[in-house]
């Protein structure tokens, strides 16, 4: 980015969850909610997670989601919950945040950094955001200490952590599909000359380079994470 001929350092340019992006992306939108640090959707916190998009009084969705939250567990929270949101969608999600060790989002102890969104159905999807720092270290699986309770009680309901980790193995298949290690050589031949001329970095040079070889190498891990924590007890196929 320049701003009058002054160079202002390289920056991501990430699409903003809004109305914009709702009509690009989604059939129908009712609401838009965004959690933030520590909100989850229970009885006593869902009234006050923003809503972005749709009628902010309106909340009989997020109402209904917090009440089979707050009062029931096993298969009666399962089979309520699975008429209120996207199954499918809320399982991979969750997947994904924790094969790639997004420790700032729904699924992991901060309960910070995520969207929900709702069709005119009042069908609800869950969405990642500031999923920086990833692609770094590990994050359990299995752990469920301080996490969303959405997540908690999926893993504690066997079918719903059976097809988590079917999930976790299809992320990692996908991951391998993708050929990641040679995305980030990719990116990096792109942008290491703007790093290096960047006079504003908050970060060295070498320090930089260093992250990019450490998510390299970070993929290489993950196959035994996943044969350690999870083995080979999980669902094929998603089936709701």
């Amino acid at each position: 980015v320049f701003v009058n001929g002054v160079n202002y350092g390289l920056h991501a340019n990430i699409e903003t969850y809004d109305d914009v992006m709702l009509e690009r992306w989604m059939q129908s939108t009712k609401n838009l909610y965004e959690g933030a640090y520590f909100q989850d959707v229970i009885g006593s916190q869902y009234q006050q997670i923003e809503a972005d998009e749709g009628d902010a009084l309106d909340r009989t969705d997020l109402a209904a989601l917090a009440d089979a939250n707050d009062n029931l567990d096993g298969a009666q929270w399962y089979n309520t919950w699975a008429k209120l949101v996207d199954v499918e969608q809320f399982i991979n999600e969750w997947a994904v945040e924790r094969y790639a060790a997004h420790w700032d989002g729904y699924s992991w102890t901060i309960k910070n950094n995520y969207y929900l969104h709702t069709t005119e159905q009042g069908v609800f999807s869950l969405h990642p955001w500031g999923s920086d720092q990833t692609l770094l270290g590990h994050l359990p699986f299995l752990e469920t200490n301080s996490v969303g309770v959405m997540f908690i009680k999926c893993i504690q309901y066997s079918p719903c952590q059976q097809l988590y980790k079917g999930a976790l193995r299809s992320v990692h298949l996908k991951a391998g599909e993708l050929q990641l290690p040679s995305t980030i050589d990719d990116v990096w031949a792109a942008i290491d000359e703007h790093i290096t001329n960047d006079p504003r970095k908050e970060r060295g040079f070498d320090e930089a380079f260093g992250t990019a070889n450490a998510s390299k190498d970070f993929f290489g891990s993950r196959i035994w994470y996943l044969d350690s924590e999870i083995g080979t007890d999980q669902a094929t196929n998603l089936e709701v």
